[in-house]
């Protein structure tokens, strides 16, 4: 017997990844905690991207026995973190 699947379009409703991050519970505790450190409204993406930040901190100064190469791509990954989270509008005042 052969079966015959018929895909139709999808909905116009679009699904990517950082919109059904935003609006996890995660996202939204993090947005609340944000806020109440900075004294201002954050948003739950900026949040995460705050976090994004966070961790290429980290990663780009915790390892101290890896290569030079591996510090590259750990520094620009905080410096495009950094730039995402000024284009987002964290720290301005």
């Amino acid at each position: 017997m052969e079966k015959n699947v018929i895909l139709s379009p999808a909905s116009k409703a679009e699904f990517s990844l950082s919109s059904v991050l935003e609006n996890t519970s995660f996202a939204q505790n993090a947005s609340q905690l944000f806020s109440a450190i900075m004294e201002e409204n954050v948003s739950p993406r900026q949040a995460l991207l705050a976090l994004n930040a966070m961790l290429a901190l980290v990663c780009l100064m915790f390892p101290i026995g890896i290569s030079i190469a591996l510090r590259i791509v750990f520094f620009t990954w905080f410096a495009i973190a950094i730039l995402q989270c000024k284009n987002a509008g964290m720290g301005e005042e």
